[in-house]
C-alpha cells in the first residue's frame, strides 16, 4: 500500500495491526520504498516484527534501517507461504525516527554490548530514561519495552555488569564440520546460552566476532528448543545471527497444552578454531550452565562444579518466583500453576568434553541431594565411560609424531562435537529413546546422570566394582556413535552397553552362551531373530583379538590401534585405504552392512574368518571371499569363546593346549528312537583348561562320510535328538576345545542305527503371520531395553515344540502364516497338530521357496486325519506317491478363514522317512554267499524274456520298507567303494533287483517288508573286502531317477572268509 504525507517527514518506525488475529497467519517479511522530496525513489532496508499488546491482541513493527525522508511511502508485507496473498490492515502508524534506541546502542564501546563508554554516567541514563517515558503524541515509543530492557542492561553493567548477564564465549573447536568422517550421525553441536526463553518472547542478543564489523553474518546459528518435548518439535534453528545486536522472535514449537519455550543455543557452523565469537543475550530467564568443556585441572574443575551446584540451589530455590516472572503479569497467566516437570525455567546444562546434559535443574538437585562431590563422581564416569567408548571406535587426541606424520590423526581424532541427552517426552512405549542428535530421557531417569558411581578396575583393565550409567543409557549413546557402515539397529548399539558392564564373568552378558552354541553349530544361513544372539558375534571377535581386559584404557592411538579390535575395525572404516591387503586386493566397502563387517573384521585380525562367520550364518559375497582369502585362516575355534574362557587363557598363560592330542573319551550311552546320548571326557591333561566339547554327526552316503556339526557342550554329556533322519547309521566325532579355542584330535564313536518320524528341529526357524493376537506380549520398555520393544508375536507358539500350547489368532485379511526354516530342507509333509479339521486343512494354499522372493506352490496334497493331528502330504499330480520338494520358506494361506478364529497348536515339517533297508542273516551270519543254482526271477512269456541270477554268482540279501518302483539298493565297502566284480577293461559289475508282492493289475505300492538280491556274476567275481554296509535310495520319477536321496543305510557287516553256498526261492 502507498501513503502520501502532507509534507515531509524523516520515517523511522511503521506499525500497524490486522482487522483481527488468524491463527497460524502472520508476516514476516517487508518492503519499503519512499519517495523524497525530490520525487526520487529509494528503497531502505527493513525489518518485521510481530508484538503483543497488553490486551493480548497481534500487531506488528516495521523498523527501518536508516530513517529516511520521505514525502511518500509504499509499504509491502509477506506472508511465509509464498501462494498467500491475502493483506487485512486495520490500523497503521507512521513514526518519526527517533534516535533514542541508536543512543542507547552508543552507550556500548563494543559490538558485544559488554563494555561502556568512558563518557557514559548516571546523568546520561537519567537524560535517556526521561527520554524514554516522554509521550509523544499521546504515546510512548513503539519498543518502550525493549529499549527500557537495554537500557536497564546497560545501567546494570554500568553498576555491575558481573551480576546480570552473563558472557557467553564461543568454543569454535565444537563444530560438525570437523566430523564429517566419523560415520556417527549423533552427534551434536549445541552450545548453552545460560538462557531459557519464552515462545513468542522476543530477545536480544548481542555476538561480538573478532574483525567483523557490525552487521556482518557470523557462522553461529541460534538454535531455539522446546522443554520436555517430543521428539519431533525439540528444536529449531530460528537464524544466523549477526555482529552486534540481534533482535529474534522466540518461535513456538509446540502446539500442546504446555509451557512453550526452553533453553537456547548456538551452533558454531564455521571450521576455523582461531575464530573468536562471543555474545550475550537479554531476555528470557538465566539457568544454571555447568561448563567443563576442555577444563583437565582437577582442582578447578572441582571448583567449578561447586560454584555449579551453588547455582543450583539457589536456581531451584526460586523455581517459582522466576516461574511467575517469566510467565508474566496477566489474567491468563494466574491460572498457568507452576509445574516442575513443565515449566521451561526448571532447567540446565552441563557440558563435558564428549557429553552434554540437559536435564531439569531440581532433578541435580534430587539426584546429588546437592553434594557437588557426587555429582563430580558421575560427571567423571560419565566422561571415562565416552572415552572408554570411543577407545573402541578407535577414537583419540593422543598422536605419536609418527602418527601425524602419516596423518593418523585427521580420521581418528575424537569428535569435536558432543552427545546430547535431554529430559524429553517418550513415545508410545518408549522407555529412552535415541534420536538424531539427542537422547532423550524421561524424567525419573534423569537423577541417574548425575548420582552414577564410577567403576574401578586395576591397572590391567579388569572389573573390580561398579557399573556405568546402566544398560539403556549406553544402548542409546551406541545408537548415536554406531559406525554407520556396519550398525545394525538394536544389536551393534548393544555392543557399547555391553563393554560397559561385563565383569569377565559368563552371567555379566545379556546372552546365554548355550544358546549362542546351539546357534553356531546349527549349520543355518541368516542371523537369529534375537537381538542378544546377534550381540554375541560381535562380543566373541572382542574376546578373542583383545588381550587385555574390558576397562583397560590406552596412552595412544598407536597403543589403541595394536591393542583393540575394535579400534581396527572402526579406523579401517574410516579410511579403507589403511586396512591390509597382502596380496593387493585392497578393502572396499558396499552399503551391505553384513558384507562390510566380514571385510572389516578380518582386516582387524588378519585373519580369514569366513568359517567363524559361516557358523554364525553369514556367508560371504565373492567380493567378501576375494578379500578374505588374501590372510592366514583362522584355525581357533573362535566361536566357541566366551568371557570366562578369554580370562583363563589370560590368567593362565602356561595352560596346557589340547591342540593336536589324543585327550578325548566318548562312547554312546543310550539311545532312544531318534535320540542319541554320549557320554564325554578328557584324559591325560589338566582339565581346567577345558572348555567343551565339538559334537559332529557322521552319516554315511554314497559310500562317504558325510560329517554336519550338531552341538557343543561345556558339560559331560550331550543328547542328539535326530528328528529329520530316520533308519541310518550313525556315529559321532567329538573333539575337545581347549579355553585357548585349540582343537584336540578328534575321537569317533561306534555306529548305531537311529529311527525317527522324520520332523525337523526348530532351533533355526521364524514365522511371520498378519494375523493378530490376544496373546501377542509387549512388554514395556525399562532400563534393560529402553527403546520402545517390539510387539512379540504369539505365532511362535505355532512352532514351540508343545503340542498344549495352541496359538489363537484372526485377521480382516485371508491369514498366512510364513514359516523360515533357517537352510533347505526337503520337504515331504506338512503336519497341523490340535489345528483345524482335516477337510479345511487341505484347502489351504502350500507355497515354498529357497529365497523368500520366488514362491512355487505345491498343487497336489492329500491330508491324513489321526485324532486331531493332521498330516498334508505331496505328490507330483501322476503318481500316487509321496513327493520330496526342496525349501527354506514355507507359505501357509488360510483360505475361508477370513475374520475367523484360527486356532493351532503345532506345525511340523517332516523330511523323508519310513524306507529302510537291512542285510538279511542267518545265526546271526549275514546271508551273503555264492549262488548255487540258478535264480530265475522273471519267467518267459510271449512279452518277456526270462531273467534270473546265474548259478556261481556272488549274492547278496536283504529286506526292505519301501516302494520297489521308486527303491534302488546299493553296497559299498570300508574304503567308500561301490562293491562289484570287474571285466578285463576295468569296468565295474554289479546287478540288483528289488522284490515285492505281485499287485496284479494295479500299480506297485509301499511295502513294509519287500526282498532285495545284489549279485555280482561270477565271470567278474574277484576278491570281497572285508566289510559290507547297504545304502537304500529313493527317487521321484522311476523314469528320469529325479529326486534321487539316500533313505535309510545299514550299519557295516564282516563278510564271511569261506563264502557259503546260497539257494534263492520264490
Amino acid at each position: 500500500m502507498t501513503v502520501t504525507f502532507d509534507d515531509t517527514y524523516e520515517i523511522g518506525m511503521i506499525s500497524f495491526a490486522e482487522v483481527e488475529d488468524v491463527d497460524g497467519w502472520w508476516y514476516s517479511a517487508s518492503d519499503v520504498r519512499y519517495w523524497d522530496e525530490n520525487g526520487k525513489i529509494t528503497s531502505v532496508n527493513s525489518t518485521i516484527t510481530q508484538l503483543k499488546c497488553e490486551n493480548g491482541r497481534f500487531y506488528y513493527l516495521i523498523k527501518l534501517e536508516k530513517p529516511v525522508q520521505a514525502k511518500k511511502i509504499k509499504v509491502a508485507f509477506g506472508h511465509p507461504y509464498g501462494n498467500q496473498n491475502r493483506i487485512t490492515v486495520a490500523e497503521m502508524k507512521f513514526h518519526k525516527w527517533d534516535s533514542l534506541e541508536a543512543d542507547i546502542t552508543s552507550l556500548y564501546e563494543d559490538n558485544l554490548h559488554l563494555q561502556l563508554k568512558d563518557t557514559v554516567d548516571e546523568d546520561t541514563f537519567t537524560t535517556l530514561q526521561t527520554r524514554l517515558d516522554t509521550k509523544d503524541h499521546d504515546e510512548y515509543h513503539p519498543d518502550k519495552a525493549m529499549l527500557q530492557k537495554e537500557l536497564n542492561a546497560a545501567k546494570a553493567l554500568f553498576e555491575d555488569s558481573e551480576n546480570l548477564y552473563k558472557v557467553t564465549n564461543v568454543n569454535t573447536n565444537i563444530t560438525a564440520q570437523k566430523d564429517k568422517h566419523l560415520g556417527i550421525t549423533g552427534l551434536n553441536a549445541w552450545q548453552p546460552l545460560g538462557v531459557s526463553a519464552k515462545a513468542e518472547d522476543t530477545v536480544i542478543i548481542y555476538v561480538g566476532n573478532e574483525g567483523k564489523k557490525s552487521g556482518e553474518n557470523t557462522n553461529l546459528q541460534l538454535v531455539a528448543t522446546q522443554q520436555h518435548a517430543e521428539s519431533s518439535n525439540l528444536s529449531k534453528v530460528v537464524t544466523t545471527l549477526k555482529t552486534g545486536r540481534n533482535e529474534v522472535v522466540i518461535p513456538k514449537l509446540t502446539s500442546t497444552d504446555v509451557e512453550r519455550g526452553g533453553a537456547l543455543y548456538v551452533q558454531y557452523t564455521g571450521n576455523d578454531p582461531k575464530e573468536k565469537l562471543a555474545l550475550r543475550v537479554m531476555g528470557g530467564t538465566e539457568i544454571p550452565v555447568l561448563n567443563l568443556y576442555g577444563i583437565t585441572d582437577e582442582k578447578q574443575r572441582q571448583e567449578k562444579i561447586n560454584a555449579y551446584m551453588d547455582e543450583i540451589k539457589a536456581h531451584v530455590a526460586q523455581l517459582k518466583t522466576l516461574h511467575r516472572k517469566q510467565k508474566g503479569f496477566s489474567l491468563f497467566s494466574i491460572f498457568q500453576r507452576y509445574d516442575e516437570k513443565t515449566s521451561i525455567v526448571n532447567t540446565t546444562d552441563i557440558m563435558l568434553d564428549q557429553m552434554m546434559f540437559s536435564i531439569p535443574a531440581s532433578q541435580v538437585l534430587a539426584g546429588t541431594n546437592g553434594d557437588a562431590n557426587k555429582l563430580a563422581v558421575s560427571l567423571n564416569a560419565m566422561d571415562d565411560m565416552m572415552l572408554l567408548f570411543y577407545q573402541q571406535k578407535g577414537l583419540t587426541n593422543a598422536f605419536s609424531e609418527k602418527d601425524v606424520a602419516n596423518k593418523l590423526h585427521e580420521k581418528n581424532s575424537l569428535p569435536s562435537q558432543h552427545l546430547n541427552i535431554r529430559y524429553m517426552k517418550m513415545f508410545a512405549g518408549a522407555f529412552m529413546y535415541a534420536a538424531g542428535n539427542h537422547i532423550g530421557v524421561e524424567w525419573d531417569q534423569t537423577t541417574g546422570l548425575v548420582n552414577t558411581s564410577a567403576v574401578t578396575a586395576d591397572e590391567q583393565g579388569k572389573w573390580q566394582s561398579g557399573e556405568y550409567f546402566g544398560w539403556g543409557i549406553a544402548h542409546e549413546i551406541g545408537h548415536n556413535i554406531n559406525q554407520g557402515q556396519y550398525a545394525v539397529a538394536e544389536v551393534t548399539n548393544n555392543y557399547f552397553s555391553l563393554i560397559a558392564q561385563a565383569n569377565d564373568r559368563n552371567d555379566g552378558v545379556r546372552f546365554d552362551y548355550d544358546v549362542i552354541y546351539d546357534h553356531v553349530t546349527s549349520n543355518g544361513t541368516g542371523r537369529s531373530s534375537d537381538v542378544f544372539t546377534q550381540l554375541a558375534m560381535y562380543w566373541q571377535l572382542h574376546l578373542a583379538y583383545d588381550r587385555y581386559y574390558n576397562y583397560k584404557m590406552f596412552d595412544t592411538y598407536g597403543q589403541m590401534f595394536d591393542n583393540v579390535f575394535y579400534a581396527r575395525v572402526d579406523s579401517f572404516a574410516r579410511d579403507t585405504s589403511k586396512a591390509p591387503a597382502p596380496n593387493k586386493i585392497a578393502l572396499t566397502l558396499g552399503n551391505d552392512a553384513d558384507q562390510n563387517f566380514m571385510r572389516l573384521a578380518s582386516a582387524a585380525a588378519e585373519k580369514d574368518l569366513s568359517e567363524f562367520f559361516m557358523r554364525w550364518g553369514l556367508l560371504p559375497d565373492e567380493t567378501t571371499k576375494a578379500y578374505m582369502e588374501q590372510f592366514e585362516k583362522e584355525t581357533r575355534a573362535i566361536y566357541y569363546v566366551n568371557d570366562e574362557a578369554r580370562a583363563y587363557e589370560m590368567e593362565h598363560e602356561s595352560a596346557e593346549s589340547f591342540l593336536n592330542k589324543n585327550v578325548v573319551s566318548a562312547n554312546i550311552k543310550g539311545q532312544d528312537r531318534n535320540k542319541v546320548s554320549l557320554a564325554l571326557d578328557v584324559h591325560n591333561v589338566d582339565k581346567e583348561s577345558l572348555l567343551g566339547y565339538e559334537i559332529t554327526r557322521v552319516l554315511m552316503e554314497n559310500g562317504k562320510q558325510k560329517e554336519e556339526v550338531v552341538g557343543f557342550t561345556t558339560e559331560d554329556t550331550f543328547e542328539d535328538t535326530i528328528n529329520s533322519i530316520s533308519n541310518r547309521s550313525v556315529s559321532y566325532k567329538v573333539t575337545a576345545i581347549d579355553k585357548m579355542l585349540n582343537r584336540s584330535v578328534s575321537l569317533t564313536t561306534k555306529t548305531i542305527k537311529v529311527e525317527g518320524d522324520g520332523s525337523y528341529t526348530k532351533e533355526n526357524w521364524s514365522i511371520e503371520t498378519n494375523m493378530t493376537s490376544t496373546q501377542d506380549q509387549e512388554n514395556p520398555a525399562d532400563q534393560n531395553d529402553p527403546c520402545a520393544p517390539e510387539k512379540v508375536s504369539a505365532s511362535y507358539m505355532m512352532m514351540d515344540d508343545k503340542k498344549d500350547t495352541v496359538y489363537v489368532g484372526e485377521t480382516k485379511e485371508t491369514p498366512y502364516i510364513t514359516l523360515s526354516l533357517g537352510k533347505v530342507e526337503t520337504l515331504n509333509a506338512l503336519r497341523f497338530v490340535n489345528a483345524q479339521d482335516a477337510k479345511d486343512v487341505k484347502d489351504f494354499t502350500i507355497e515354498i521357496s529357497k529365497d523368500n522372493k520366488t514362491y512355487t506352490t505345491l498343487e497336489n496334497k492329500e491330508v491324513k486325519d489321526d485324532n486331531g493331528v493332521v498330516t498334508m502330504y505331496f505328490n507330483n499330480g501322476n503318481d500316487p506317491w509321496v513327493t520330496s520338494y526342496d525349501a527354506s520358506y514355507i507359505r501357509i494361506t488360510l483360505n475361508g478363514y477370513r475374520n475367523k478364529e484360527v486356532r493351532i497348536g503345532e506345525i511340523d515339517v517332516l523330511g523323508p522317512t519310513g524306507d529302510n533297508v537291512e542285510l538279511h542273516t542267518a545265526n546271526g551270519t549275514p546271508a551273503i554267499g555264492i549262488l548255487s543254482k540258478d535264480f530265475v526271477y522273471q519267467e518267459e512269456s510271449a512279452t518277456q524274456k526270462e531273467m534270473k541270477i546265474p548259478e556261481g554268482s556272488i549274492v547278496f540279501t536283504g529286506n526292505y520298507k519301501g516302494n520297489p518302483a521308486y527303491n534302488v539298493v546299493l553296497l559299498y565297502d570300508e574304503n567308500g567303494q561301490i562293491i562289484g566284480g570287474t571285466d578285463t577293461e576295468g569296468n565295474l559289475h554289479a546287478e540288483q533287483i528289488i522284490l515285492a508282492p505281485d499287485p496284479g493289475n494295479g500299480l506297485l505300492g509301499e511295502t513294509a517288508s519287500g526282498s532285495w538280491v545284489y549279485w555280482i556274476d561270477g565271470q567278474y567275481a574277484a576278491s570281497l573286502p572285508n566289510k559290507v554296509r547297504a545304502e537304500l535310495y529313493r527317487v521321484d520319477n522311476a523314469l528320469t531317477n529325479e529326486g534321487q536321496r539316500l533313505v535309510s543305510d545299514t550299519l557295516f557287516v564282516e563278510i564271511p572268509e569261506t563264502l557259503p553256498e546260497i539257494e534263492l526261492n520264490k
